[in-house]
């Protein structure tokens, strides 16, 4: 499978996994050595680009002890984001390689307020590399409320609309996909706060990277926080890279794959305003 095909279909398996019921944050965490770190990651916001700072504070340092609970595992995204009455989630995918300019960047968010039933889906995917002469972008905004959806392809809009019984077996068709993160030798590092839930914040150990193909592989970020009360995913973050030969080697092949997920807030979005263009093609 191609790394443009792989990022597509992990941003593709998110996409899924949050349509149910370049935020910039600056994460800072206390160790249980009591020193502190900075990690910025990005995600989309809103119809146009934007940026978003969400704080996580560590307030109790990780227990030293033999005795350390056992590490909490995240639900499945759908089943934690449902017990929510309204969220902002993004969630990011970057990979790269062979080459130094064969990269695919998908960047997503879903908003989401049960009160109002209403959901607002942002996708933007760029592609670039040999195979294209300028960069391809692939953008997408899907407005829905109640039975009806509008949806921008970036040029213009499309309306639909369902009835109620189509509505209900596409929700079970939605319940029967999740997401499930990559969470390999957890180690808690500290506690507080993110996004204003109480947390646990941990560090993992992907395994299996280079068994096969012998490439020299890194993995320079592994970490996720998740919430106490219903194990939660809050924040997720995934850094890794693979190479088969020395840097300073033309020929050397080096792959890079960056995972994102953030849970913006629980507020929401409130009303989603469904545009005039797109109403006005309704029967």
């Amino acid at each position: 499978m191609s790394r443009r095909v792989t990022a597509l279909v992990l941003a593709s398996l998110l996409a899924a996994a949050c349509n149910s019921s370049g935020a910039n944050p600056l994460v800072t965490t206390t160790n249980s050595t009591g020193s502190t770190s900075a990690e910025p990651s990005t995600t989309a916001s809103g119809d146009t680009s934007a940026t978003t700072t969400t704080a996580a504070t560590t307030t109790t340092a990780a227990p030293t002890t033999s005795t350390q609970p056992a590490p909490v595992v995240p639900v499945p995204l759908r089943e934690g984001l449902a017990s929510f009455d309204a969220y902002v989630f993004a969630f990011s995918v970057i990979t790269s390689g062979p080459s130094s300019d064969a990269r695919t960047e998908s960047i997503n968010q879903v908003e989401y307020d049960r009160e109002t039933d209403s959901r607002l889906t942002i996708s933007d995917t760029t592609q670039t590399g040999p195979d294209f002469d300028e960069p391809s972008v692939t953008t997408q905004r899907i407005r829905t409320v109640g039975n009806i959806t509008c949806t921008f392809d970036g040029e213009e809009w499309a309306y639909s609309e369902v009835t109620d019984q189509e509505r209900e077996m596409s929700q079970l068709a939605e319940r029967l996909i999740d997401f499930v993160p990559v969470i390999e030798n957890p180690v808690e590092i500290g506690r507080g706060e993110f996004a204003g839930i109480p947390a646990i914040h941990y560090t993992f150990s992907p395994s299996g990277l280079g068994q096969t193909s012998g490439a020299v592989t890194e993995v320079t970020t592994a970490e996720y926080w998740v919430s106490i009360d219903g194990a939660v995913l809050l924040f997720y973050r995934l850094v890794a890279s693979s190479r088969n030969g020395p840097t300073n080697d033309p020929s050397t092949e080096t792959f890079t794959l960056e995972m994102n997920a953030e849970l913006v807030d629980t507020i929401g979005p409130g009303v989603i305003e469904l545009p005039d263009k797109c109403l006005n093609q309704a029967p």
